[in-house]
């Protein structure tokens, strides 16, 4: 395993819930975040502002991902890769924000485009330069499946994001993935479809994971059989409930999910 991958090793399952507060936050990695005290609270409490108290994208979610996009900074920085912390940081604590809402409505073609435009719109009150809202703002959207991340804070990001799908199945992926499916259901009403979702859900994950879009340093191998072993877990129930093999409902996935998961 590449030193680099040391950033999942090291995770912990769960976080310390006092570690996700405010002060907690700051006593775990201090100045190093780059914000001053009363700034990073300004953070803090302006990125809350656009999550929903109940949600498989609450703030909480928002914190764990920084808290993990931390760690894996640490880790590139002691194997030599440099990363503007901050930027990560801030990235991290916005980058679902509005996610409990259809963005269509809001003029944004995706989620993804309307949390990012969300902290560029933000940034100047938070510490950020423009040319880093922009980059920031172009970060938040690289955690759509189907934009390829083109920096290293934007990989930092995504791989902090996508913890929990290489997590342990049953304690940690099924527990999230029911928090996403009442999400969605909220935000798509009666036009929600459970079967559908899992299927998408499926071929989202497999898009988010895969090794060619998640290049550079952090590029793990294991993780990623981590993360398809999930898949394959994720699949078979949704099979059975189906009514069908194991088989067949990954080749209807699509080639994509037959080439990782067969």
């Amino acid at each position: 395993m590449p030193e680099h991958a040391a950033w999942f090793s090291a995770q912990p399952e769960v976080i310390p819930e006092d570690e996700l507060s405010i002060e907690g936050f700051q006593s775990r990695w201090g100045n190093a975040l780059g914000f001053s005290g009363e700034l990073f609270e300004r953070l803090w409490n302006r990125a809350a502002q656009f999550y929903p108290e109940t949600s498989g994208h609450d703030f909480s979610h928002a914190a764990e991902t920084a808290w993990r996009a931390n760690l894996i900074v640490d880790f590139s920085e002691a194997n030599g890769t440099t990363m503007n912390r901050k930027l990560v940081t801030g990235m991290s604590f916005f980058h679902d924000a509005c996610s409990h809402s259809d963005p269509r409505r809001a003029g944004f073609a995706t989620k993804e485009a309307r949390a990012g435009f969300v902290f560029f719109k933000n940034a100047p009150l938070l510490g950020f330069t423009y040319p880093e809202a922009i980059r920031g703002q172009r970060g938040i959207e690289t955690t759509n499946p189907y934009v390829r991340p083109s920096r290293n804070e934007d990989v930092a990001l995504n791989l902090a994001d996508l913890y929990n799908v290489g997590a342990n199945y049953e304690r940690v992926m099924v527990p999230r993935t029911e928090e996403f499916a009442e999400e969605a259901a909220e935000r798509y009403g009666d036009k929600f479809d459970f079967a559908r979702f899992t299927a998408d859900s499926i071929r989202l994950v497999l898009n988010l994971t895969s090794l060619d879009r998640l290049s550079g340093p952090f590029q793990i191998p294991e993780w990623q059989a981590l993360v398809d072993t999930n898949l394959r877990s994720w699949a078979a129930n949704a099979a059975e409930a189906a009514g069908t093999s194991f088989q067949n409902y990954v080749r209807g996935l699509g080639g994509v999910a037959a080439a990782r998961l067969l």
